[in-house]
């Protein structure tokens, strides 16, 4: 219904036999200026009228969508019926094109009679409001819905929603504009059946040019029935060139990425710049090649990214040691800012699969990367994994900044076998792509993680670990996490390299004598130990270790002669203290220059003196009050020699 306006004393509406309104206006209370406005606003108004032209086979406006759309104006509204049309659909105009399921979800609703369309939708560059909703595009000899065109201007507001594409040829929905986009939403379509041309996409969104505000929610993707049909190189989802703002969420990706094409492969991927993007609640089942890849390049860089809440079951299935990562983010240039990957979950069956690294992270030198939070993730391998491993949870390389990995999962146990050639966390392998000798930089915190039977054989060494590091330019610490189930080691730091520090973890035993022999390897800090390996809060992520289970028994540096630094023993005086006091050391050896930090519960230091340590009595003053409690006093040689005396302050 339309409501017009005249100008009069008179208020009472005038009602016209077409159910719209006429209401009167007088000219004094607007006056000649009103007068104008409103003129503008009739004539604006009555412009802007929105007109339904249909389409069916007899009795509507038009027997085809293209004659439908020559004769409409833009806002007009295409109403298809159900039946069969034919031919490649070219939208010249700002549109609302209505197939018969028109708001009807193809992936959660049962569909009515089709409008069938044996052909494609082709929406041209610098349109301003175009929306294709509600068919069924089957059998096309190309793409189903190309966006745009190489030579025209970019697109703004655009919706395809509700679309059934079937037995595609190329691509799916794909882009073909050069100049971005603004406010596009490709939502509620399922693309089953494409890829018969080699290296094509479900959803394509690729060329140069901002796409900003993209948002790619609630699709199904599936390139075949089974994985060994999928075609050649058939891959889900990208959305690529500088995103600014959007999402990738709750899309269902299943079966792609098939052995030859141009060998990249993938269920989803976002290369070349993005920013404030979110990938969320998305399936993935799967992936000849990598689940979730993410990349940026030398002038677009990736900041605010969040990678969450996704499920991805099988990847790498095609076998290649360069493509089958679960969470690929990798740069060969540009910084990688505030990533966040969290309470996603990682099933993996290694007997098909060269699962390389299901959450791989590679960054660039000479970049300020980071910060990198990994949380609340699940990390689950089964099966016979191939000769040659590389079945790693999580890797860490290059110049990362400050790395996060806090609640995290990572198990390779079914039943009561432990899955070989797997690591947990593993840093300090080769480096990103165009700069190999990158080894990993960076503050790397773990804390709160549950790591059960995942060993492996480590590339650099023979050594089988679960959690791994080794460069000088580095600073590891090891807190509150949960090691069962360990056949070797759970902690190795190779020789020379910078101290992990270890605090209050749980080893799968109380015997410090055997933690300290068989599963520690290398330059290790151990600051306290836990004595229960009982999950506090078995509903929160990770592990939470049981309050007041960490003892202070100390394991020292694991490949130090516990006695090289000879007997200590230790007198605090005054104590109680009113603030300073000096702490008493008796030795049996003499060392020059030694450095004596005194440690909170936390593993905080507080407080850090030089002195030489004397054969005898060594009096060590500390100047900062302290509350009452259990401190350590670790005393480290010049020549790295460490031990670890108990100090209580009462």
């Amino acid at each position: 219904m339309k409501n017009y306006y005249s100008f009069s004393k008179s208020k009472t509406p005038v009602h016209y036999p077409d159910g719209n309104k006429f209401f009167p206006v007088g000219i004094a209370k607007f006056g000649l200026s009103g007068l104008m406005l409103l003129s503008s606003f009739v004539l604006t108004n009555r412009l802007a009228a929105q007109t339904t032209h249909t389409v069916c086979a007899s009795g509507c406006d038009f027997i085809t969508i293209q004659s439908a759309i020559n004769a409409a104006s833009p806002a007009d509204v295409i109403q298809v019926s159900a039946g069969n049309y034919s031919g490649n659909v070219t939208v010249n105009k700002a549109l609302d094109i209505r197939g018969a399921n028109y708001g009807i979800n193809p992936n959660t609703s049962t569909r009515l009679d089709e409008s069938d369309l044996n052909g494609s939708f082709t929406i041209v560059g610098g349109l301003n409001g175009v929306t294709i909703d509600g068919f069924r595009i089957a059998n096309s000899s190309g793409n189903g819905i190309t966006l745009g065109n190489s030579t025209g201007s970019g697109l703004i507001n655009i919706a395809i929603r509700n679309n059934l594409l079937e037995n595609i040829t190329a691509g799916g929905i794909v882009e073909s504009v050069a100049n971005g986009f603004t406010n596009l939403t490709i939502a509620n379509n399922r693309i089953d059946g494409f890829g018969l041309t080699a290296n094509s996409t479900a959803i394509l969104l690729y060329h140069s040019g901002t796409k900003t505000n993209v948002n790619i929610t609630g699709n199904y993707v599936r390139a075949a029935e089974t994985f060994s049909a999928v075609p050649s190189g058939a891959r889900g989802i990208q959305l690529s060139d500088a995103v600014v703002g959007g999402s990738i969420s709750n899309n269902t990706i299943e079966n792609v990425g098939g052995a030859g094409g141009d060998g990249a492969f993938w269920a989803i991927l976002s290369a070349n710049g993005q920013s404030n993007l979110t990938i969320d609640g998305n399936i993935i089942n799967n992936s000849g090649g990598d689940g979730i890849h993410i990349w940026p390049n030398s002038t677009n860089p990736s900041i605010n990214v969040t990678i969450s809440n996704n499920s991805i079951n099988n990847v790498g299935l095609l076998g290649s040691k360069n493509f089958g990562r679960a969470i690929y983010v990798w740069s060969s240039s540009s910084p990688i800012t505030n990533l966040t990957i969290s309470n996603n979950t990682i099933n993996q069956d290694v007997t098909p699969a060269y699962a390389f690294s299901l959450i791989d992270l590679r960054y660039r030198a000479n970049v300020n990367n980071g910060p990198t939070n990994v949380t609340g993730n699940t990390i689950n391998l089964s099966g016979t994994p191939i000769s040659d491993g590389g079945n790693n949870g999580l890797v860490i390389r290059g110049a990362s900044g400050v790395v996060n990995v806090n609640d995290n999962i990572f198990s390779s146990l079914v039943g009561a076998n432990v899955i070989p050639f797997a690591v947990g966390v593993l840093t300090n392998v080769l480096g990103v792509p165009g700069a190999p000798n990158i080894a990993f930089q960076g503050t790397l915190n773990l804390k709160g993680n549950f790591l059960s039977g995942v060993d492996g054989l480590v590339t650099y060494s023979t050594v089988d670990e679960q959690i791994s590091g080794i460069t000088n330019n580095m600073n590891i610490n090891v807190e509150n996490n949960h090691f069962g189930g360990v056949t070797n080691k759970a902690i190795h730091s190779a020789s020379g390299t910078n101290a992990i520090n270890a605090i209050c973890n749980w080893f799968g035993s109380t015997d410090v004598d055997f933690i300290a022999d068989n599963l520690l390897a290398g330059n290790i800090a151990v600051t306290g130990f836990l004595t229960n390996g009982s999950d506090n809060d078995l509903t929160a992520a990770g592990f939470q270790p049981t309050p007041g289970s960490c003892e202070f028994t100390w394991l020292g540096n694991n490949g130090t002669n516990w006695n090289d630094l000879g007997n200590q023993k230790t007198l605090v005086y005054p104590n109680p203290s009113n603030g300073s006091f000096t702490v008493l050391v008796e030795s049996t050896q003499a060392y020059e220059l030694a450095k004596f930090q005194l440690i909170d519960i936390s593993g905080r230091i507080v407080e850090q003196q030089n002195e030489t340590l004397q054969n005898g009595s060594t009096a060590i003053q500390f100047s900062r009050p302290l509350n009452a409690g259990t401190y350590i006093l670790e005393i480290h040689t010049k020549d790295g020699r460490f031990k670890p005396v108990q100090v209580v302050i009462y």
